[in-house]
């Protein structure tokens, strides 16, 4: 597993997570590629499960500046971010597919990690993939504020684009999501004009990344809070982007910024609960394995608590290592809110994420160890409509009212989902 913060993972680990995904992700392009496709035709790959909602997806991406922050990894510079937001789409059809991630990204971000790993494969372009998302496809047609706005931070130095399959389904069921590349935590970063934007890896020595893992929670936090700002902004009518690019049509009408969660994986779980001990307005919140603390410093969320709803899911590749037990435990000690703990048995760190998807179809020819370190023993099908399932029922019932029974007990339809408490 990749997990940054309880199970001792250094840097060049969480690097090879990215990598190899990437890797793998290029290398299933050359494999998926239609053969019998003439040259130019549009007949594009899609690489994550279909969302499970009743809508058609859109998406768009924004560049965002906070001008009244220095960036904590470059205080010369300006924070600058980068988000992707997916919503609920009309005339889906008439719009192309968005690619899963661009050549220029691939092959900027993965060539030199991919030559360090000897893996057997050449990093090239994408060759077509795509997600499922129409791009910039206007809103759905909707009443005013009618869509509730999900926030989603990865775990540390993973793109954004490894939440792409959860973003898509929450936004296929009626949600505004919004993913972000935390710069330089994540591994790479592309801004307009083609510019990628390299992370700084933690250091391999404890301390300094203990310093470095410090540093990207409180960098989170503050992009998720600036984030929120932002969102604020759009729904008051202003277009947040640096280029002033157009927006899909619909969308600053459609957000809702009264209604508020927020999820993430790894880091980014431990961004949800710091976030939202910090900033109010985030009213529900989805931790994916991720710890509330490192080692002995505990988080706010843990050491206090937290008055609005929670709900912890980890992999039994976590829990097993009982890395995360003190954080958890004393999170829930301290919540006087609602919270849940679900384990999903089976499961790798990265279960929670498009790994799942991209690592099964080719591990066996390109890295047959990392099927079991990165996502355990669970089939794709078992795992993905289950954290699915339980990401969205948490936010149904505490941003919409709506009655999400999954949450109070065992479910037949997902063995594999164990209540712990």
């Amino acid at each position: 597993m990749a997990d940054e913060q309880g199970a001792n993972m250094n840097g060049h680990r969480i690097g090879a997570v990215c990598a190899l995904a990437l890797a793998l992700v290029t290398s299933s392009a050359a494999i998926a590629a239609p053969a019998s496709a003439e040259p130019g035709a549009w007949n594009p790959t899609i690489v994550v499960p279909a969302p499970s909602g009743p809508s058609a997806v859109g998406s768009t991406t924004l560049h965002l500046v906070d001008s009244e922050r220095a960036d904590p990894w470059k205080p010369d510079q300006r924070r600058e971010l980068m988000v992707t937001v997916t919503y609920p789409a009309a005339h889906a059809e008439n719009y192309p597919l968005a690619h899963y991630v661009s050549t220029e990204f691939a092959t900027g971000a993965t060539r030199d990690l991919a030559a360090a790993l000897n893996l057997p494969i050449e990093v090239q372009g994408l060759l077509g993939l795509h997600s499922n998302a129409h791009s910039g496809a206007p809103v759905q047609s909707t009443a005013e504020r009618s869509l509730p706005v999900v926030l989603f931070s990865p775990g540390a130095v993973v793109p954004r684009i490894f939440g792409t399959g959860e973003a898509e389904d929450l936004a296929s069921r009626g949600y505004v999501v919004v993913s972000i590349d935390h710069t330089f935590d994540s591994q790479a970063v592309e801004f307009p004009g083609l510019r990628i934007v390299e992370g700084i890896a933690p250091p391999e020595e404890s301390a300094q990344s203990a310093e470095w893992l410090r540093t990207a929670l409180d960098a989170r936090v503050a992009d998720t809070e600036f984030v929120l700002d932002e969102i604020t902004a759009l729904a008051d009518g202003h277009n947040p982007d640096v280029e002033q690019r157009a927006l899909p049509n619909g969308l600053s009408q459609a957000v809702d910024p009264s209604r508020i969660g927020m999820f993430g994986h790894s880091l980014g779980g431990f961004t949800t609960a710091e976030a939202m001990a910090r900033d109010p307005r985030i009213d529900a919140g989805v931790n994916l394995d991720g710890s509330l603390g490192f080692d002995d410093d505990l988080g706010l969320a843990a050491t206090h608590g937290l008055d609005r709803p929670m709900l912890l899911m980890s992999s039994q590749q976590v829990a097993d290592t009982g890395a995360f037990a003190r954080s958890w435990k004393a999170f829930r000690d301290n919540t006087p809110g609602w919270t849940r703990e679900l384990e999903l048995t089976r499961a790798g760190h990265h279960s929670f994420t498009d790994l799942q998807t991209l690592i099964p179809p080719i591990a066996a020819e390109v890295a047959p160890e990392a099927t079991g370190y990165y996502i355990g023993t669970i089939p794709p099908e078992n795992a993905i409509p289950a954290v699915r399932e339980y990401v969205a029922a948490a936010f149904d019932r505490f941003l919409r009212n709506r009655r999400a029974d999954i949450l109070d007990g065992a479910d037949g339809r997902f063995p594999d989902v164990r209540y712990v408490r």
